[in-house]
């Protein structure tokens, strides 16, 4: 009976004390909190050093000069000075202003009526014109002009020859007087030319084309 009794109890405790002992068993648990916040700093170094995308610059119409061509991107551009350029060699389509005048030539039918353009209308202007237009010789000089002011002028030249050379003499002086009279509004020119005074005329047709 004693045997008996010893046995219970030390099977008794034995069970109690492999209650006590503790559990091997190990449970996974998520990633720590600290290591995916320290993942999640280092994705966003990387996106910080990444080089940002440079975005398209877009202006208002009419905030970009326009060139002379057209479309925008060019600088502006001006009208070049032609003044020291002799007056044949001047672009004529790039001038902002001119004047229209009336030139009179002479060929074998008479005197006719020829319409040309000046920067401004002038004594030498119309003289370029009359040589230009080949009424007289590229020779040809003003030696003097004087406006007296009350509707009469006196013009002096250098020489008097003309270009067509079969022209009467009474011809080319009305070539003359013609475009003097009409483009500067004079009612009277005296010519001299050469040393010579050729006397004072009026705007005449009496040479014209017939």
């Amino acid at each position: 009976m004693r045997r008996l009794f010893l046995a219970v109890v030390l099977t008794a405790a034995a069970m109690s004390f492999s209650a006590c002992t503790p559990s091997n068993i190990q449970v996974q648990t998520e990633e720590a909190p600290s290591e995916m916040e320290e993942q999640s700093s280092t994705e966003e170094a990387l996106q910080e050093t990444e080089e940002p995308e440079t975005e398209a610059v877009t202006f208002a119409e009419g905030e970009v000069p326009t060139g002379v061509n057209g479309g925008p991107g060019l600088l502006p551009t001006t009208t070049a000075d032609q003044s020291d350029l002799p007056p044949d060699k001047r672009n004529t389509s790039a001038e902002e202003a001119q004047e229209i005048v009336s030139v009179y030539c002479v060929d074998s039918t008479g005197v006719f009526q020829q319409m040309d353009v000046v920067e401004e209308i002038t004594a030498d202007t119309l003289m370029e014109r009359l040589i230009i237009n080949g009424v007289l010789s590229e020779d040809t000089e003003i030696v003097n002009f004087t406006d007296n002011g009350d509707g009469t002028a006196v013009l002096e030249l250098s020489e008097l020859s003309p270009v067509y050379t079969k022209a009467k003499e009474e011809q080319v002086l009305a070539c003359i007087t013609d475009t003097y009279t009409e483009n500067l509004g004079l009612t009277q020119l005296e010519i001299k030319a050469g040393g010579k005074d050729y006397g004072s005329f009026e705007f005449t047709d009496e040479y014209d084309r017939t």
